[in-house]
């Protein structure tokens, strides 16, 4: 009996070291994959402009999107449509923009380098108790809104906001709205093209078969946006909440992670985390059942992993 206890114990140990090394083994793929260029991590201390600038530069996935992108071809325009069919912020009009934060928002933008370096990119505080934070786009970019919910949580300071400003920088300066309609583009066209394989080779092999296969349901755009009908609504989110965008698990991972070490050149890395844990009972009610956005227990732990393990980075 001893012995089979014995047995068990150790195969259970075994089983948990396994598992432990393939998640880890995951994360450290994911971060030499996602990761920011040695040249920005490498940088002084404080030094939020260039930071910017030098993760941008030499960040080979987005120079080489951008590339793709301009070659205008089927894939491209879909995106590029999808992308212009998006709701807009229009600042002049919208009346939930509170004008007495604009002195803070600017500064914040001027002290985290942003200013400089994408200066069409606004960030706005808006007129709600609801806790959020997202990126709308604008008629010549992008604007990063804050909610006064978000602004009043409990632990909230200046350095876990500029961690919630950098995270959703990130998203607009990428141009991960396009990013996503362009790999939806693409992955669709691969689709028609194996579904007409198929077909060829059926009516080839038996002329009498019809072949039916459907074209891979479309589930829209994804914004809470309750005038289209094309939209995924869930649960009838109220404003602002309505213009958020469903990022793939992947970007918002992404972003978590360059949204990390740019606090990390700040001197503040643990603001970061304290921001996402801030968050945490919001937004794991929010996005309670969702198999699209990461959980935030999931980007919790991801941060703690990226702390634990200082010497990863780009494979």
């Amino acid at each position: 009996m001893n012995r089979i206890i014995r047995l068990s114990l150790s195969c259970l140990f075994f089983f948990f070291v396994a598992t432990t090394s393939a998640g880890e083994r995951d994360w450290a793929k994911f971060i030499g994959k996602y990761d920011v260029a040695n040249e920005a991590k490498e940088l002084p201390a404080d030094s939020p402009e260039e930071f910017w600038k030098t993760a941008i530069r030499y960040n080979y996935r987005f120079g080489k999107f951008r590339k793709d992108i301009k070659k205008g071809r089927g894939a491209e325009k879909e995106a590029l449509h999808r992308l212009a069919e998006l709701p807009k912020l229009y600042p002049g009009f919208d009346m939930a923009i509170l004008q007495d934060w604009q002195p803070y928002c600017d500064s914040l933008l001027n002290v985290m380098g942003i200013t400089e370096v994408t200066p069409e990119c606004r960030l706005y505080v808006m007129n709600t108790p609801l806790p959020d934070v997202y990126t709308m786009l604008t008629d010549n970019g992008f604007a990063i809104c804050l909610t006064e919910g978000l602004l009043d949580m409990k632990g909230m300071n200046d350095r876990t906001v500029i961690g919630f400003v950098a995270h959703e920088f990130v998203h607009g300066v990428y141009k991960q709205h396009l990013q996503k309609f362009y790999q939806e583009a693409k992955k669709k066209r691969k689709d028609r093209l194996l579904e007409g394989m198929l077909f060829v080779g059926t009516v080839a092999a038996v002329t009498a078969v019809e072949l039916t296969t459907p074209s891979p349901a479309h589930n829209g755009d994804t914004y809470y946006y309750e005038d289209n009908s094309e939209v995924t609504i869930i649960n009838n989110p109220p404003a602002p909440m309505k213009y958020n965008f469903l990022f793939t698990e992947d970007q918002v991972l992404e972003v978590d992670l360059v949204a990390y070490r740019f606090m990390e050149n700040l001197g503040c890395r643990n603001d970061y985390l304290d921001g996402l844990k801030i968050l945490s009972p919001v937004y794991t009610e929010r996005y309670a059942g969702s198999d699209i956005q990461p959980s935030i227990t999931t980007r919790i732990n991801f941060i703690e992993y990226l702390k634990q393990h200082p010497g990863l980075g780009l494979d």
